[in-house]
């Protein structure tokens, strides 16, 4: 028969060993709860390689309308790609990120814009960017073009045979075009005409005067000059 001393002392290691372990459950579940409440990490690398620059964290907490950012990529990848796209979403409540396996929901990923090109399709609502990498300048580069307004113009010059936006054959830039809307820009034939004189400048007697400079339309982001098949005539050549 157990002594009642013996018992008492058992009771009593029993008891401190439930409470000891009610109080690291209790622990653990509160850390559980701060972490996902709170999502911060500390980078203490001396060059702080996995941090966000100052000029990324500025404009991402201070966004003013909901922008998303969706991942395409194999479902095992998605750890990895949290690890980077959470210093975003942390920084501000505007910032959503989703992850879509291509393969495993082809139909979800091409209503959200995939493409095969790009790992990350940044949407502000008015227009849809691209980044082709996990990387920040590729991310933040994209998030900062979701967010322009303004529209980007490419004109394509038609003046000396230039290959043509509208070719669909192996000469043509049609495909060209295609790659470009689908980047927001957009893509017109432009012919440029020599600029009017200037009535302010006068010309003294016996001097030459002086060619007409040429104007690329203001509107135009780049100008693209396509292989021309022939020679420019003035003031043309003087481009």
């Amino acid at each position: 028969m157990t002594p009642a001393w013996l018992k008492a002392r058992q009771t009593q290691y029993t008891a401190y060993a439930s409470v000891y372990i009610l109080v690291v459950l209790a622990v653990l579940a509160a850390v559980n709860f701060l972490a996902n409440r709170y999502d911060k990490s500390y980078d203490s690398t001396t060059n702080k390689q996995f941090s966000l620059s100052d000029q990324t964290i500025k404009m991402v907490k201070g966004l003013k309308t909901d922008v998303q950012m969706t991942y395409f990529g194999d479902q095992r990848g998605f750890p990895g790609a949290r690890d980077t796209l959470d210093r975003y979403s942390s920084l501000s409540p505007k910032l959503h990120v989703t992850y879509i396996d291509p393969e495993r929901k082809p139909q979800v990923a091409k209503a959200a814009g995939f493409r095969s090109d790009s790992t990350v399709i940044v949407d502000s609502g008015t227009r849809r960017e691209s980044a082709k990498s996990l990387g920040e300048e590729e991310l933040t580069g994209a998030l900062i073009r979701s967010l322009k307004s303004d529209e980007r113009a490419v004109c394509m010059l038609s003046a000396a045979g230039e290959h043509s936006i509208d070719d669909t054959d192996a000469s043509g830039y049609s495909l060209f075009k295609q790659l470009l809307e689908r980047d927001n820009y957009k893509v017109r034939t432009e012919t440029l005409r020599p600029a009017a004189p200037s009535e302010s400048k006068s010309v003294a007697i016996g001097q030459a005067p002086v060619a007409a400079s040429l104007e690329v339309p203001k509107s135009c982001t780049v100008l693209v000059i396509a292989g021309p098949k022939n020679d420019y005539p003035l003031p043309w050549s003087t481009l």
